[in-house]
This record gives structure tokens, C-alpha cells and sequence, in this order.
């Protein structure tokens, strides 16, 4: 039996369908789990917030259209390579490379994503803030303050603070 404690991915369910971030378990290849298992509603988008295998390895398993950084994509593509991952291939030939700071772009969802800079221990990791009708999901994924630059640190903190203003219906 898979132990859900070692599962990154969070589902996004809205009632279009559900949006899935970071599809990935910690251990190689999440052996034992499959992402069916989480939900039966339709994949609208597939959003991975940094590069690490755990919030990856189980991208070949879904449908839908994907969202990463280039450095995720990069590394996800080695390892498909290395691996000879055909699913994971056809999940990478859906994906829209997107940078930290720029917004999600999906057609005809009722949510809107926006990304935002975090600190971690890899490059281009990204936080989500999702926002439907009225209400907001902010996604923090694993972030560290641990061994950042003081500025870092404060862009992030002043980031995660314009978010908390915001009003909420």
C-alpha cells in the first residue's frame, strides 16, 4: 500500500474539472501510486512549481495541458530520456513553459493563476495564487528560507504579504 504522506500533489477541484500541482510522490517513481486514484474529474491543467523529481515523477499519468519552468522542463526531459518515459514524453509535448512571476494562461477556466518567486533549494521555484469566482488558494509548495540572501528573503516575505492583503470574498 502507497503511503499518501509521501504524495506532493494537491487537486484544485472546481466544477469544470480539477487542476493538479505538482504531480509527484517522493520515492523513485512514486512505485505504487497512481495519480487515478485522487480524482476522476476531467485534468484542465497540470502546473509543476520547481524542478524536483518528487513534484514531477508522476506527470506522464495525466492528460491536459502542463505548466512548468524551463529548468523543470529540462530536467524532466533528462530524465525521460534517461529513462525511456514515452508517457512522460507526451506529457512534456504539452507543456507551456512559464517563468516565475508571469500568470497561467487557461482558456475558458473559471480560475486564474497567477505565479509568484519563492526561495528553495532549486532554481525557479514558483508559488501559485489560484482565484476563482470568490474565493483564493494559495499554494506555497515547499519553500525554504533557510541559506537565502537577505534580499530573497524580503521579496518573498513582501510578495506573500501584497498576497495576504487582498481581499477575499
Amino acid at each position: 500500500e502507497f503511503d499518501l504522506s509521501k504524495l506532493n500533489t494537491i487537486v484544485c477541484s472546481t466544477p469544470s474539472g480539477a487542476i493538479l500541482i505538482d504531480p509527484g510522490s517522493m520515492g523513485f517513481n512514486g512505485q505504487g501510486f497512481s495519480l487515478a486514484r485522487l480524482t476522476t474529474q476531467r485534468i484542465l491543467a497540470i502546473v509543476v512549481t520547481h524542478g524536483h523529481l518528487d513534484h514531477w515523477n508522476h506527470l506522464g499519468e495525466t492528460g491536459g495541458p502542463v505548466f512548468m519552468t524551463k529548468l523543470a522542463y529540462q530536467l524532466a526531459s533528462r530524465h525521460a530520456a534517461w529513462q525511456s518515459v514515452g508517457r512522460l514524453v507526451g506529457a512534456l509535448r504539452r507543456t507551456t513553459l512559464v517563468a516565475p512571476g508571469e500568470p497561467i494562461l487557461l482558456d475558458g477556466l473559471p480560475v486564474k493563476i497567477d505565479t509568484f518567486s519563492l526561495p528553495h533549494s532549486i532554481p525557479e521555484t514558483m508559488g501559485l495564487v489560484i482565484r476563482g469566482q470568490r474565493e483564493r488558494l494559495v499554494c506555497l509548495g515547499d519553500f525554504k528560507f533557510n541559506g537565502m540572501e537577505p534580499r530573497q528573503k524580503a521579496e518573498a516575505i513582501a510578495a506573500l504579504s501584497r498576497i495576504a492583503q487582498e481581499p477575499v470574498d
